[in-house]
């Protein structure tokens, strides 16, 4: 029976083997699982050609579960197997064209280099066309890992000096791009706003040559500019000040999915010539996504700032930090920044992500400005802030309110530790209808960032937008915004856990009456001045809403841009100008405020490289999800959502898959080609929570 079994079974199964060498399928075929049953192929023995057989199939089983488990984990080997995809396009457009016409982009890669090594190239630049191939691990960034270091506060010893200090984000690429200048608008707001006193520091970002804003109101003899890289400026008043040194350093990468490269920080320290006092002066624009702190993480960027400065500056500086952040109330960012330092102020940009941090006491800040925006999509921002001994007496604050709810959200951050949470609850405020003021998208790089990096494909480099500013109530020509409340933070403070970031029994959101909802969503039906607007160009819709509110109409750069613009031959600079002056305001509450009447995925939360764990409650699957922000955005519109789970590839979905949560988030993980986050909701009781524990 074993030899007749053996002649007659051994051509088939030699057929069989061949078969499954060529197969990649982990299910056996029938025939072959008919031979795996056969009585004769027990534990006893079996006929030599079966054992290959078994032992083969398998191996391709074996294989075929380690490939999924790896898939699992938002990686995928692109092959041309897979059909016809945006990757493999992306591949095949720097293989065949990009490494002839930009052999320099492509480094020790050849057009015999391995599809796999071409997937690990378009993976890193090609804004979310390729996951990361299974086959070449990912390397630990090199911006993780860096530990908040002890600061301090300004030497006691020395007589009082106050110092004026200015953020700007130029938009440089539409204002002095396409616009070129405009006249000088940006330069007047400067000068305008200087009536009183004079700026001691300036830092700009998407800057590419200070001259061309200094110039022009006649402020370049007042002034030592300096360029700095990845399209920052700064400058300080020579009459006052001598530098001391200057320099930079890289702090942080934009993620992969909105990836223009690396993020950096220039600094000065300069001395007083008067006083004696020094200064350490820093200017940053922060990566992308918004809100996100980029490739390592918010708490990875705001350490690495924080060590910036105490590397380069001396103990006893002054500390001021300024920039386009990227980040506003929602981010991990500021908010491992608000145990060490003090948040000056901030714009009402994109919910806040401009603003100026430094190493005074609260009572020491002056004067707080929103300069308004000059022709850019963001405002500028100042501050008057006095280092020395005697501290001016408190200026009147503004007090924000936020409403509660009895939602739970713990922090999803893998070093965060849950302390105990915190009842917010506060009343709304404010009698008139929120005004929106001129709003405008995410800030991406300038254009020289972005023609200066590399790309696989053919580069479909945006300057997309999300989210707008926050609506402000005007009261007698002052703020009084509904935000979190000073008062509400004080009376819980003293409840407050731990320093990290602690679960919060509260689930915040815009508080306004229902005039005043009524009032926002009116003013969203339309883009208001320098927003994106709409419509269809080539078949490629814009974001933002479809039309412009009266008096502006739409202009689009490209395709994937578009702008409220003032609909007259001559646009009157006056209005847009205009911003909120007065005293100080107090913060971190005032960016609370900025971040509960933000839209879009601007005032979302973002953490890249992580996956949150989410206990009962429901999921939903959106495939071919591309872009992270995206997934916040879906979020925000669903009912219930608590947080959301964004990856690279999903072996189901054949690509991108974004899932909604609707059960409680318990914690998180760290797992490559994952992006995690939490709602606009979620993301303002977080919020809020991380503004109790910088209260205390």
């Amino acid at each position: 029976m074993f030899l007749e079994l053996t002649r007659m079974a051994q051509p088939k199964v030699i057929l069989l083997l061949a078969f499954a060498l060529a197969s990649d399928a982990s299910v056996l075929s029938p025939a072959a699982e008919s031979l795996a049953l056969d009585d004769e192929c027990g534990s006893e023995g079996c006929a030599n050609y079966a054992l290959q057989l078994r032992a083969t199939l398998g191996q391709r089983a074996s294989r075929a579960n380690e490939e999924l488990a790896r898939e699992s984990q938002g990686c995928h080997d692109v092959t041309e197997a897979d059909g016809p995809s945006e990757c493999l396009r992306a591949i095949n457009w720097a293989r065949h064209e990009g490494l002839a016409t930009h052999p320099e982009w492509y480094t020790g890669l050849t057009i015999n280099s391995s599809m796999n090594e071409w997937q690990f190239v378009s993976y890193n630049i090609t804004h979310s066309k390729c996951p990361r191939p299974c086959s070449i691990p990912e390397s630990v960034p090199w911006c993780q890992g860096k530990e908040a270091p002890e600061l301090w506060t300004p030497a006691a010893a020395g007589d009082a000096v106050q110092v004026k200090i200015l953020s700007y984000n130029l938009f440089w690429w539409h204002l002095f791009g396409v616009e070129h200048g405009r006249g000088g608008s940006a330069g007047r707001v400067i000068r305008d706003s200087m009536r009183d006193q004079a700026f001691d520091v300036m830092g700009f970002q998407e800057c590419e040559d200070p001259k061309k804003v200094l110039e022009p109101p006649g402020l370049l003899g007042e002034y030592e500019a300096i360029q700095g890289d990845h399209a920052i400026c700064m400058a300080y008043r020579t009459a006052v000040w001598s530098l001391l040194e200057k320099g930079e350093d890289d702090v942080a990468e934009d993620m992969r999915t909105e990836f223009y490269g690396k993020r950096g920080t220039q600094w000065m320290r300069l001395q007083h010539k008067d006083t004696g006092r020094t200064l350490f002066f820093m200017n940053h624009h922060g990566p992308l996504s918004v809100n996100s702190g980029g490739l390592c993480g918010g708490q990875a960027t705001a350490h690495n700032l924080l060590d910036v400065m105490a590397k380069r500056a001396q103990v006893g500086d002054a500390l001021v930090l300024v920039g386009d952040f990227n980040a506003n109330a929602a981010s991990r960012t500021l908010q491992y920044l608000w145990p060490h330092l003090t948040q000056v102020y901030n714009s009402k940009s994109f919910g806040g992500v401009d603003n100026i941090f430094s190493n005074v006491r609260a009572d020491s800040v002056v004067t707080t400005h929103d300069l308004g925006s000059g022709g850019s999509d963001h405002h500028a921002i100042a501050a008057v802030i006095q280092v020395g001994p005697d501290s001016p007496k408190p200026s009147t604050t503004i007090e924000t309110t936020v409403a509660a709810q009895s939602t739970t959200i713990p922090v999803a951050s893998t070093t965060s530790s849950a302390a105990a949470a915190a009842d917010t609850t506060a009343a709304t405020s404010g009698e008139e209808a929120p005004v929106v003021e001129t709003g405008g998208g995410t800030n991406a790089s300038s254009a020289s960032e972005a023609t200066t990096s590399p790309a696989v494909a053919d580069a479909d480099t945006t300057a997309a937008t999300s989210g707008e500013e926050a609506p402000v109530v005007k009261t007698g020509g002052e703020t009084n915004a509904s935000s979190a409340s000073e008062a509400s933070i004080a009376a819980t403070a003293a409840t407050a856990g731990s320093e990290e970031a602690p679960a919060v029994q509260a689930s915040g959101g815009s508080i306004a009456s229902s005039a005043s909802e009524g009032a926002i969503a009116a003013a969203a039906a339309c883009g208001k001045l320098f927003e994106q607007c709409g419509g269809l160009v080539n078949g490629k819709a814009f974001l933002g809403p479809s039309c412009c509110e009266s008096g502006l109409k739409c202009l689009a750069k490209n395709e994937w841009y578009s702008q409220c613009k003032e609909d007259s031959a001559e646009e009157n600079l006056g209005a847009e100008n205009l911003g909120a002056e007065g005293p100080a305001v107090k913060e971190p509450s005032f960016s609370v405020t900025a971040l509960e009447h933000t839209r879009g995925s601007a005032g979302c939360l973002l953490e890249p490289q992580t996956e949150y764990l989410v206990e009962g409650g429901w999921s939903e699957h959106h495939s071919q999800v591309t872009d992270p922000r995206v997934c916040c955005d879906i979020c925000n519109d669903k009912s219930g959502c608590t947080a959301w789970v964004w990856t690279d590839w999903n072996s189901e979905s054949h690509g991108a898959r974004c899932t909604l949560h609707g059960g409680k988030p318990t914690g998180a993980k760290t797992k490559d080609g994952y992006v995690s986050g939490l709602p606009h909701a979620a993301a303002v009781a977080e919020a809020t929570s991380a503004a109790l524990r910088a209260s205390k």
